[in-house]
């Protein structure tokens, strides 16, 4: 009877451990998975840069075409190995999408520091067969995409007299620009004030940008009274041509204040045809009248 108590003694205890195991065992699985509402959340930009919790799998196919505009999410799978490049131009525009084609978001300059992230390639986005292929881009809070093309390692020294060189990623087959800087640029000077302060006049620089593109001629058509009815000729023949405009940038301070259209011409020459408007003469000949006598 003794020995029977005690077995069952045994038998309790020895259950009970088990229960305290498994008790202990659930409570630490439980504290791992859910996080503390306590703790802190992370900025998204701070997982943006060190790629926590990402699954490229589950939310973006970087291997397939991309639907642009992208939401934040995506964007932020955009960014799993970020880099630090700055902006190589006066001014750079960040867009919505790869292509000049998207709206503007956030306009960059020289030296702007900035955080680069994925390559769009041609798997991702359809590009024009000489496009370049653009990046994602972080500045600040804003997000988007700008031409790899003007975009440095190592900020660009600046100069009193250095020059501008005005950026909008333009990649168009039919269309050139040319920029040139004008001798019309306006000194700073000093000027002491009452309070022997002194104070800088605002630089004053102009630049002459031309833009160059291919043109289509037209076909003119006049109406002719010397030439009969359902006839017409081509009096003046049609050929292709390039339109030629001429801008005046004026900058204050390196920033553009102004543009002005200076010159707008074209080699092309439009077809012109004349179409005849004059009555077919019918009246029987003074043959037909004869035989008809």
């Amino acid at each position: 009877m003794r020995k029977q108590s005690l077995f069952t003694w045994a038998i309790s205890i020895l259950s009970l451990i088990i229960l305290i195991v498994l008790i202990t065992i659930n409570r630490q699985q439980t504290f791992n998975y859910y996080p503390s509402y306590n703790s802190p959340k992370k900025p998204f930009s701070v997982l943006m840069a060190r790629g926590d919790n990402l699954s490229l799998e589950s939310h973006v196919d970087l291997d397939q075409l991309l639907d642009f505009p992208l939401s934040e999410e995506d964007m932020l799978h955009l960014f799993t190995s970020p880099s630090v490049m700055y902006v190589d131009a006066s001014s750079l525009y960040l867009r919505l999408g790869p292509s000049t084609s998207y709206d503007i978001v956030a306009t960059l300059f020289q030296n702007d520091e900035i955080t680069v992230g994925e390559l769009i390639t041609r798997e991702q986005f359809n590009y024009d067969t000489d496009q370049t292929e653009w990046v994602a881009v972080q500045y600040g809070d804003v997000y988007g995409f700008v031409n790899p093309s003007y975009l440095s390692d190592e900020p660009h020294s600046l100069t009193i007299n250095s020059e501008l060189d005005d950026v909008d990623n333009l990649e168009d087959d039919e269309t050139n620009h040319t920029t040139t800087e004008t001798n019309t640029t306006h000194t700073s000077s000093t000027t002491p004030s009452n309070n022997n302060v002194t104070t800088s006049e605002p630089k004053i620089t102009t630049k002459l940008e031309t833009i160059t593109k291919n043109v289509s001629y037209d076909v003119i058509k006049q109406e002719n009274d010397d030439l009969i009815e359902g006839t017409s000729k081509v009096v003046v023949k049609g050929k292709n041509g390039v339109r030629t405009i001429t801008y005046e940038i004026t900058f204050k301070d390196n920033v553009e204040i102004s543009k002005k259209e200076i010159s707008n011409e074209s080699t092309h020459v439009d077809e012109v045809i004349h179409i005849g408007t004059k009555p077919a003469d019918n009246s029987p000949s003074e043959t037909e009248e004869e035989t008809s006598e």
